[in-house]
């Protein structure tokens, strides 16, 4: 897949514009439950939910609670996205890239 394929989100708290593959390189990535992985901006810090599925991604917030529910900001196409959920965590895959991200502890 070329760069130019790929679809930038932008950050809610900073409104920098990262596409998939940076946000799912932060230090911090957690998996929280179905298709929904916590990342962080790379220019701010600051930690967005992220929904992921085939073809599709959005950025957005999730309810309180222990499957709280995806509220999307944000839902962008992004070609060439595989997802592959299962009881284990997510694996990601978009172009050459694959990320998996297991299940955290929940507290």
């Amino acid at each position: 897949m070329e760069v130019a394929a790929l679809r930038p989100l932008p950050c809610p708290t900073c409104g920098q514009r990262h596409d998939l593959g940076v946000w799912l390189d932060q230090p911090g990535r957690r998996w929280l439950h179905g298709r929904v992985v916590e990342a962080v901006c790379a220019g701010c810090g600051a930690a967005s939910q992220l929904e992921l599925a085939n073809g599709t991604m959005a950025i957005g917030s999730v309810a309180p609670g222990p499957e709280g529910s995806f509220r999307p900001d944000l839902r962008l196409p992004q070609p060439g996205l595989d997802v592959e959920a299962s009881p284990a965590g997510l694996l990601v895959t978009l172009g050459q890239r694959t990320w998996a991200t297991p299940m955290h502890a929940r507290r």
